[in-house]
C-alpha cells in the first residue's frame, strides 16, 4: 500500500468512526492495519475541506477500478453517504454527477465508424483531436489517428504523448462540441481515461508500419525526445507480444 494511499485510508477510518472502521479493517492483512494504524496516530482534527477531498477520492476510486462486485455507482454512494453525513455527502455527489456527465461520454465515441467519426473532428484543433484519442480505448485512438489526415496525425500523436492533466471544465467545453456534432449517432456511455506517451505507443503499434514511421519522424523533428520515448515503449510492447504468442 502506497504512503498516499494509507494517509487517505487513516483519514476516511476516523470520519467512518470506530463501528465502521473495524469491521472494514476484518478485510486487511496485518501489514496494512498496521500502517493504517500508525498513520492514524498522526491525524488531528480533520476539516471539512479536507473530509469532503478524501471521500471524493475514494469515491473516484471505487467507481474507476470497479472495486465494488455488488451496487455500483450506488454503493460507492452509500460508502460516502456513511463517511460524510447526509449534507456534505449530497453536495459532494451533486458535484461528481455534474462532472461526470461529460466525461463517462467519451466511451460513446468507441462504437463509432472511424472514418465516419474523423469526418466529425479533423476540422477540430489538433489539441482537440489529441485529448478525444486519449479518452477511447488504444484500438478505437488507433484506428481514429490512421483515418486522420495524414498531415495533422503526427501533430495530434504528439500532443496526446505530452498531454498534461486537463481540468474537467475543459472537458465539458468539448464534449458540449462534440455533443452537437455527434448527437445523432452518439449515445452515453462510461469513459475509459487513456493518454501520454504510453497511449501513443500502443497506437503506434496498432497502425500500419509505414504511417507509424512517418509520425515517428515527424515527432522526431519537433520534439526528439518524445519520440525516443515512443519508440522505446513500442519496442517493449512488441517484445511483450512476442513472447505471448
Amino acid at each position: 500500500m502506497k504512503n498516499g494511499d494509507v494517509k487517505m485510508a487513516a483519514t476516511l477510518f476516523v470520519l467512518m468512526g470506530e463501528e465502521a472502521a473495524a469491521e472494514v479493517l476484518r478485510y486487511l492483512n496485518e501489514a496494512e492495519i498496521e500502517a493504517i494504524s500508525k498513520e492514524i496516530s498522526y491525524v488531528g482534527p480533520i476539516p471539512a475541506q479536507e473530509a469532503e477531498k478524501s471521500a471524493e477520492d475514494l469515491y473516484q476510486l471505487l467507481v474507476a477500478n470497479r472495486f465494488i462486485s455488488e451496487g455500483g455507482v450506488e454503493y460507492a454512494k452509500k460508502v460516502i453517504l456513511r463517511t460524510l453525513g447526509a449534507g456534505p455527502a449530497r453536495r459532494m455527489m451533486d458535484r461528481l454527477t455534474h462532472s461526470s456527465s461529460s466525461s463517462n461520454a467519451f466511451e460513446a465515441i468507441d462504437r463509432l465508424n472511424p472514418m465516419q467519426l474523423s469526418q466529425f473532428i479533423q476540422n477540430e484543433h489538433p489539441q482537440t483531436i489529441a485529448l478525444i484519442l486519449a479518452h477511447l480505448t488504444p484500438s478505437s485512438s488507433a484506428a481514429l489517428l490512421e483515418s486522420l489526415p495524414g498531415d495533422i496525425q503526427a501533430d495530434v500523436a504528439m500532443r496526446m504523448a505530452t498531454l498534461e492533466t486537463i481540468s474537467p471544465d475543459v472537458i465539458r467545453g468539448i464534449w458540449t462540441v462534440l455533443e452537437e456534432k455527434l448527437k445523432p449517432v452518439a449515445p452515453y456511455a462510461h469513459n475509459h481515461g487513456y493518454g501520454g506517451i504510453r497511449a501513443v505507443a500502443e497506437l503506434l503499434n496498432r497502425i500500419d508500419r509505414r504511417k507509424s514511421r512517418t509520425v515517428l519522424e515527424k515527432i522526431d523533428t519537433i520534439q526528439p525526445d518524445v519520440a525516443n520515448s515512443i519508440r522505446e515503449l513500442m519496442f517493449v510492447f512488441e517484445e511483450i507480444a512476442m513472447r505471448q504468442r
